[in-house]
């Protein structure tokens, strides 16, 4: 919900305000070096019956700073130092950040990559002649992790301002968030409030959260619209609140053909967080 099912990981580290080290891998990593049972919340037992709560999926509460302390102790418990905090990054961002660059052309895949087809291209790398122990998807990402910081240099300053402006954009709509341990850095974040804290407005002590979570594990939601409809009426002393939320799934099959078609009947698990009579 605050980010959805954790696909991958990059992991980076700055030194003297510069980046030293990078590296992008697949979840299932360190997700198969956990031990032991962890009760997961009852809709995720519910849908896949899987036993034990996972990594993967351990991104389940809609308040990510919440979310963050669960994510680390799973990470913790893979093998996996996560340093000073986590930053969740949805797939808008990437995609934006790729129409700013333009088309992208990596030497050991044969196929152009846009904003247009990313995510696409994306599953059908990571599920193409799957077996246990594949690497495809690390490798898949990490070439496109490498190209974006190689011609990162080299960009046009309109390309700058354009990626700038985006991913102001989308820390206002939520698809970059971040948790830190390291106190400076947590009040940064908190102060441009990008930490994914779930709190009122300051000045109504209102909000409207609808929380959706795809639990048929077919990546459905890509395929889904949806559309919010909140009706507010003043009765004096209170206000009565009418929601209505539509769907529509676009999918163009019945069923997930993985690598080359994913989606299916949309399996959603939906919270509607409102706040109480105190805004809290």
């Amino acid at each position: 919900p605050t980010g959805g099912f954790i696909g991958s990981y990059g992991q980076v580290k700055f030194e003297n305000g510069g980046l030293a080290h990078y590296s992008v891998q697949d979840i299932y990593v360190p997700d198969g070096a956990l031990i032991g049972y962890v009760p997961p919340p009852k809709p995720i037992q519910e849908a896949f019956k899987t036993g034990s709560w996972r990594l993967a999926n351990s991104n389940w509460e809609p308040d990510f700073h919440k979310a963050s302390k669960t994510i680390s102790w799973f990470f913790e418990k893979g093998g996996v130092d996560v340093g000073d905090g986590l930053v969740a990054v949805n797939l808008e961002v990437v995609e934006d950040i790729i129409k700013a660059i333009g088309d992208i052309t990596l030497p050991d895949y044969d196929t152009t990559l846009n904003a247009d087809n990313l995510y696409l291209v994306a599953q059908y790398e990571a599920e193409r002649d799957f077996f246990p122990g594949s690497t495809q998807k690390k490798d898949f990402l990490s070439a496109l992790t490498k190209y974006l910081l190689l011609h990162s240099s080299d960009l046009s300053e309109k390309s700058i301002l354009q990626i700038a402006a985006s991913i102001l954009e989308h820390t206002k709509q939520r698809n970059i968030q971040a948790s830190f341990t390291e106190p400076v850095l947590q009040e940064t974040v908190e102060t441009f409030r990008i930490s994914g804290k779930v709190t009122p407005d300051n000045r109504t002590l209102d909000y409207l959260f609808i929380v959706d979570a795809n639990l048929g594990a077919n990546k459905a939601n890509y395929y889904v619209e949806r559309e919010a409809i909140q009706k507010v009426t003043d009765l004096g002393e209170a206000f009565e609140v009418e929601l209505k939320v539509s769907y529509v799934n676009n999918s163009q099959t019945e069923r997930p053909k993985p690598p080359k078609y994913w989606g299916g009947d949309y399996k959603n698990y939906m919270r509607v967080l409102l706040p109480n009579a105190h805004g809290l």
